[in-house]
Formats: structure tokens, sequence, C-alpha cells
């Protein structure tokens, strides 16, 4: 590295925290997803207008201590971007995925300080890595570490060119999960009706929650898919429906898991049927070897 971070870069601005596993081209290939014209100088990426992300610098041992940087990070990438917050504190029944709500609570980032900060917590759920929210967002506060679960929300979508209609797509949901109970809502959908989307629905069993699969043309594309893609594409959206909403049990984490696996063969076997791309749900492509359950 050829960088080291400063503790008032540390302190001062939103980070990206990644262990020395994660390598800079990681990050850039993750960014050139969602931002196809991103221009670099050096260590510095131009993610917009005003915003630009910096690493990965180096972070010591004492500016670990002095930022409260947990010893796992190697290092980071310094988010400058201008501070946009909402002029009240979060509603209490705001509850965000990531509790970003507890870490701004004199108000939430808005505009171009959101978009930053969601994309530091889509790259650190990618990674495996953490974001850390900068000392002004709560001045005297001790808690500033978000590190997204990159399992807790299974879902993968792929668009295609081609649509598969439900009784193509039915073997292959068999295939890969022969014990499922599968109900296929265009089988409601009388015959002279255009049929514009529907849904597999497949339970997976007492407590094991529900798979759903949903087919709908979509215009409106993630950036990676939109730069190869000659006009709409058919969304094989693939997401898992816990019965048990407490995610904090181990029985739902069991059950998530096998979801997760579950939904990485289906969406493999989507993708070999039609050609498709697949993506998660922060809009980073999936290659093939990622999808293997």
């Amino acid at each position: 590295m050829s960088q080291t971070a400063d503790v008032e870069t540390l302190r001062n601005q939103h980070l990206l925290l990644v262990d020395d596993t994660v390598l800079d081209s990681d990050v850039d290939v993750l960014l050139s997803n969602v931002l196809p014209r991103l221009a670099a100088d050096g260590g510095t990426r131009k993610l917009s207008r005003y915003s630009t992300l910096t690493g990965p610098l180096e972070i010591t041992e004492s500016a670990a201590e002095q930022a409260q940087i947990p010893s796992v990070f190697a290092a980071a990438y310094a988010l400058s971007t201008p501070r946009e917050r909402e002029p009240e504190a979060p509603p209490e029944w705001f509850v965000h995925s990531e509790g970003i709500e507890k870490l701004f609570p004199a108000g939430l980032p808005m505009r171009e300080e959101e978009r930053g900060v969601d994309l530091l917590i889509a790259l650190a759920r990618r990674l495996h890595a953490a974001v850390r929210i900068a000392d002004d967002a709560e001045p005297g506060g001790h808690e500033r570490i978000i590190v997204p679960d990159p399992d807790a929300h299974p879902e993968i979508t792929v668009y295609s060119q081609y649509w598969i209609t439900s009784d193509l797509l039915l073997p292959l949901i068999e295939e890969v999960i022969p014990e499922g109970q599968v109900v296929d809502t265009s089988a409601d959908v009388p015959e002279d009706q255009e049929l514009d989307g529907y849904s597999l629905d497949i339970d997976l069993g007492e407590g094991r929650g529900l798979i759903e699969l949903g087919v709908m043309v979509e215009t409106a594309l993630p950036t990676i898919v939109e730069r190869f893609a000659d006009g709409p594409q058919t969304a094989y959206s693939i997401r898992w429906h816990a019965d048990d909403e407490d995610d904090s049990s181990r029985q739902h984490r069991r059950m998530r898991n096998t979801a997760g696996s579950i939904i990485g063969d289906l969406a493999a076997a989507v993708v070999d049927a039609t050609g498709g791309t697949a993506v998660d749900r922060d809009g980073f492509l999936l290659a093939d070897h990622q999808l293997e359950g």
C-alpha cells in the first residue's frame, strides 16, 4: 500500500473498512458495476461531481486505536462527500436494515451523502467488510461500525431477453428442489388475458419458509445489465420469505442459509436456461461460480 491513513481522515470521513483478503481490484470491479463512467486518479475515484472515494489507505495500529477501528481491518477507503442531513431526528418508527438511525441520531443522511453511505454499505455487504460512520454524525458517540450481514436477505435476480413460461420453469425448480410444493400464479389467469408477470411460489416445508420466483418484464435495469441490454429485459427475481421473522434465532439463520443455497442453485439454472445475467440485491454482478449453493 502506498498511502497511510491519518487519524483525522479516519475520524472525519465515512469509511469502507477491509481486511487483508480484499484486493483493490475487488473494490474497483464492484464500483464499475454500478458506476459505468467511474474515473480514477491514482487511488482517488470520482464517484460523482461532488464525491470521491480514496484508498486503499493503510491503517496503522496507533491510528486504529485512536479512531476506534477494530484491529482486524487492514485498510480503509475514505468517502469525501458533502454533508447533507435531515433537519430533524429520525422518527421512532423508522428502522433501517443496518441501523443507520442509531448512527445518525440528529438527522439521517440525504441526497449525495445518503447515496455515498448506501454505496459503502453495499460494498461492505458484498466484500464481507464493514463501514465506519464519521464522528460528526454523532459527536461523542461510540458505536460507529456497521457490519452488514451478506446472508441476511437471500435474493438474486436474473435478467434475460427471453421470457420463459411457467411450464418450462417448473422442471428446473423440481430438479433443484424435488421436495418443494409449487404454486403457479399464472394458472389463475384466463387464457385470453395477456400475462405481464407471474410467480412460482415454492413451499420448502413447515418452518422453512417460501421461495418466490417472480417473473416480469423490467425497463428499469441495474447499471451493469443496462450497459449490455438491448431494450427491456425479463427479470427472474428469486427471494426467500421466512416463516419466522425473528432473525436472531439460530433456527432462522440455519433456514436462511439453506434457502440462500437453494436460491443460488435456482438462479444458476435460470441463467443456464435463459442465457441471462445474475445480480445481487445491490446490483452487483454474480459470476457462475458465485451462484453455486
